[in-house]
């Protein structure tokens, strides 16, 4: 049997009725409500769907995005290769990951965007050899997207708990 929404000469974007969801709201929202739901043609209950469902669909772009597994491996690669200072850095924009090598220990980039962190670092003095596994490196990254840490401390302990230091 069809769900309701596939029935034929329902339109698009037109919900079946579910079931009722009681919210609390004031007066002056209330009216608010009103005002512009018969501003756009709509019953104050569809109006709320429809900021409701709008809402939701961007929560879920948000809270979806997924790290680029092919800039994971690519960027392991080029932190494995380099023997020197190099960040391994995230957008988390948009899931893509790279890594930024240095000539010595005093250079840096800078980024200017706050989606832009860096996961993990090596200098040419102390950690020169040091090597992330693509595995580790996805994880890491994975764990910066989805978490809401205050520090990178924070962060880099909830990644040593599944990947303790040797």
């Amino acid at each position: 049997m069809p769900t309701p929404a596939a029935k034929p000469g329902r339109k698009k974007g037109i919900m079946a009725k579910t079931e009722r969801l009681e919210i609390r709201i004031d007066a002056d929202l209330k009216a608010k409500i009103q005002e512009y739901a018969e501003k756009e043609g709509r019953t104050s209950t569809n109006f709320i769907e429809n900021i409701v469902t709008r809402e939701i669909d961007e929560l879920t772009r948000k809270y979806s995005k997924k790290v680029n597994y092919d800039s994971i491996v690519k960027a392991a690669e080029e932190f494995n290769s380099w023997s020197g200072s190099a960040s391994v850095m995230l957008d988390k924009s948009d899931g893509e990951v790279w890594t930024d090598v240095f000539a010595d220990d005093n250079e840096f980039k800078r980024y200017h965007s706050a989606s832009i962190m860096c996961l993990y670092g090596k200098n040419a003095t102390h950690n020169r050899n040091e090597v992330f596994k693509k595995e580790e490196l996805h994880y890491l990254a994975t764990l910066a997207m989805e978490g809401n840490y205050k520090n990178y401390d924070e962060l880099l302990g909830k990644y040593m708990e599944k990947y303790p230091p040797l």
